[in-house]
């Protein structure tokens, strides 16, 4: 019986431990905020700014100490350990008093927000965007002159935070920028009332894979010349739509309502990767629903898409998923310095609309007597009015060896093939090669 009661008593410490581990969080840690040790900043590596003051804050906690802080009541009141005490008296031995002031050098260090010089804080939205267990928070600020907005993201799980570019420029003269957190959701929004009256929004949620903010939902609408659009693109599936109410000339006063849907991969997209650019790819991406920018023919004189287009695909080299290049992504980091840099007025120029550019792509062929690739491969963008397609070419050389000594040089051209359509619009079509 004495025995069995022993091996009760251990049975259940063991559970009670194991429960108490479930209860505490990374944060709880006894060694770490402890009465008889010194700390030292190289204790607190890797922790973040609120991290850091949770622990501060929990020296204080464990001697009943009832904090006027909200969030800091609202975490403690969580561990079992805690004890307020209205009357407890809170004596700070000098192991406390160094440890306090090791952990307010290093939180001074990661102090979040502060606001660049110039800048003035407009708005403020807090929440657990992270799961966590700890409020991050969400800070809008904006320059003297109110052309610049920026938004400031600082979560629990980041040492620092990260900004956002929301408004910048002359473009956005006027418009009224608004921040709000529903639930685990970020959503930031430009209003601008003028004669287009456009709303532009962004949904963030929080990625655990990436410890990460993404963007999940892109929404735009805008008045039209006899109506109104709107667009919703969903970046998790890859899917958009375009609801457009319009009249006619001929019969304005009978609306009618359209919606059309397409499908578009993008990279995942986080905050660092917000800026103009990203922007004007959002924008493009259901156009070929949306008023004809680029009519064949304007005032008698010819329009055509090369330059709206090699924008365009710059822009999808950026921020496209580029799923199509298939086992070709290994090229990718050459296709992307390619598009991103076509000459326009050079491929305008140019007899037959070609421009090229030479690099060393280094890819060997998949055969055992090409042993090396030190010639110069070619990569070509072609423009073809008569078909409205394009192309990317890429001519893949290599120098084919035998006994030492090359014998013929092999070449072959692999082909991105994209039709245009309407509003210097494109969707690719298929791969082709030669050679």
């Amino acid at each position: 019986m004495k025995k069995t009661l022993i091996l009760y008593f251990i049975f259940s410490f063991f559970v009670a431990c194991k429960n108490e581990k479930k209860v505490n969080t990374i944060l709880d840690n006894p060694d770490l905020v402890s009465t008889d040790k010194i700390l030292t900043a190289e204790d607190l590596e890797g922790k973040t700014y609120e991290e850091l003051r949770i622990l501060r804050n929990e020296i204080f906690a464990r001697k009943g100490y009832i904090f006027k802080d909200k969030t800091l009541n609202i975490y403690f009141s969580t561990k079992k350990w805690y004890r307020p005490n209205k009357d407890a008296e809170i004596v700070l031995h000098s192991i406390d008093k160094k440890n306090i002031e090791t952990f307010k050098i290093a939180e001074a260090k990661l102090m979040p927000f502060r606001i660049p010089k110039g800048y003035e804080a407009i708005d403020k939205v807090t929440g657990d965007i992270d799961k966590d267990g700890i409020p991050d928070t969400i800070l809008s600020v904006k320059n003297k002159d109110g052309s610049s907005e920026l938004i400031l993201i600082y979560l629990s799980t980041k040492s620092n935070y990260q900004k956002i570019v929301l408004i910048s420029g002359d473009e956005f003269d006027g418009a009224h920028p608004h921040i709000e957190l529903k639930g685990d959701i970020l959503t930031m929004e430009i209003l601008n009332e003028g004669s287009g009256h456009f709303i532009y929004s962004f949904d963030l949620k929080y990625n655990p894979k990436i410890k990460n903010l993404q963007l999940i939902t892109y929404t735009s609408s805008n008045r039209i010349m006899f109506g109104h659009t709107a667009k919703k693109y969903d970046l998790i599936k890859g899917s958009y739509e375009v609801t457009t109410n319009a009249s006619t000339i001929s019969d304005p006063e009978n609306f009618n309502n359209t919606i059309k849907r397409g499908v578009h991969n993008t990279k995942i997209i986080t905050p660092d990767l917000f800026n103009q650019q990203l922007y004007f790819y959002l924008d493009n991406i259901g156009d070929e629903f949306e008023e004809d920018n680029y009519p064949e023919s304007y005032y008698g004189e010819y329009l055509d898409c090369r330059e709206a287009i090699v924008e365009k695909i710059a822009l999808e080299f950026e921020y496209g998923a580029l799923d199509y290049l298939g086992s070709y992504t290994i090229l990718k980091k050459e296709l992307k310095d390619f598009v991103q840099n076509i000459n326009i007025d050079e491929l305008v120029g140019s007899q037959d609309d070609t421009y090229s550019k030479n690099y060393k792509l280094h890819r060997n062929w998949d055969l055992d007597y090409i042993a090396k690739d030190d010639c110069d491969d070619k990569l070509f963008f072609i423009f073809d009015i008569d078909t409205n397609t394009f192309r990317i070419q890429i001519n893949n050389c290599s120098l084919v060896y035998e006994d030492d000594e090359v014998i013929h040089t092999s070449e072959q051209s692999i082909m991105f093939e994209y039709d245009i359509e309407t509003n210097c619009t494109y969707k690719f079509k298929r791969i082709n090669g030669a050679g």
